[in-house]
């Protein structure tokens, strides 16, 4: 948790994946950006908050702008495969605005090496009893300290237990779906890359990025990426409350000086399942997976 003057900021988690041969150049995952009592502009009225975000000198994007919140939850998902341990992990909030966006204040961390364990149930279900046990290891035998018992719903929740020997445990339990109800699915966008951009009429290659829907929901954006016409995106966008049957909808462009080029748009109809997707554009071919749980 960062504090600044006129806001609380961010409760982050980061997710430290050690590399099989390489523990230097293991990768960095940041999920589960939110924040509170983020004040707008001198009027009172509430701002238009999104983030951007950076490990190293790695630009990461930015999440979308949520209207009118205090208090926002993005749903975007930032990975860098290429950052290491100890490189700056830093974060920006920014207050969209008609002309000039404001900056809020900035999140810097360092980052170390670390685990975040996740427990996932594929056939577990809402009403379904969510059971946890703490325990002391010992030589001989393990103590119990406590024991958290939570009945499962839709949505996404914190649950805190206050044991007698324990301080305490938080833990998060989040229910996309349940095995006969898909239509409050969630949809995950990952491995994007293109191949075959092209720039302007010069032959100068394209600083490309990405902006990415489903339904009326924007996700948010890539970073751009320097005279690459085949670029990599690591970024992940995760849609809590968009449905099969909905259209995905990715557009790519190319960053310049004044106004960005429009190279094409990937329009998709969202089925369940996981699929790979080619999308042919004027000016190259974009793939990418979708999955709909």
């Amino acid at each position: 948790m960062a504090v600044f003057g006129h806001f609380r900021l961010v409760s982050l988690a980061v997710l430290m994946l050690a590399s099989q041969f390489d523990f230097t150049s293991a990768t960095v995952r940041v999920f589960n950006l939110h924040a509170r009592d983020l004040t707008g502009d001198p009027a009172g009225n509430k701002p238009d908050p999104y983030v951007k975000i950076w490990c190293g000198s790695s630009f990461g994007g930015q999440t979308e702008f949520l209207k009118n919140t205090a208090n926002p939850v993005w749903s975007a998902e930032f990975t860098f495969p290429n950052c290491k341990a100890n490189d700056n992990l830093r974060l920006e909030v920014w207050d969209k605005d008609l002309k000039f966006d404001d900056r809020l204040g900035i999140c810097t961390r360092q980052v170390r090496y670390g685990s975040s364990t996740e427990f996932t149930f594929p056939n577990c279900k809402a009403n379904d009893n969510l059971r946890l046990e703490v325990w002391d290891k010992d030589l001989n035998f393990d103590d119990r300290l406590g024991i958290c018992i939570r009945r499962v719903q839709y949505g996404s929740f914190t649950a805190m237990a206050v044991f007698d020997r324990l301080g305490l445990l938080s833990l998060t339990v989040l229910m996309l779906a349940s095995q006969l109800d898909f239509t409050g699915a969630a949809v995950r966008v990952s491995s994007i890359y293109a191949r075959g951009l092209t720039g302007d009429p010069f032959g100068n290659q394209p600083d490309p990025y990405l902006k990415v829907w489903c339904g009326t929901t924007f996700g948010g954006q890539t970073g751009h990426q320097n005279d690459n016409a085949n670029p990599s995106w690591f970024t992940e966008f995760n849609f809590p409350n968009c449905n099969a049957n909905n259209k995905l909808k990715i557009e790519v462009w190319d960053k310049d000086l004044i106004f960005d080029d429009h190279l094409g748009t990937c329009i998709k109809t969202l089925s369940k399942g996981v699929f790979n997707q080619v999308c042919y554009l004027n000016a190259g071919t974009l793939y990418y997976t979708y999955t709909v749980q």
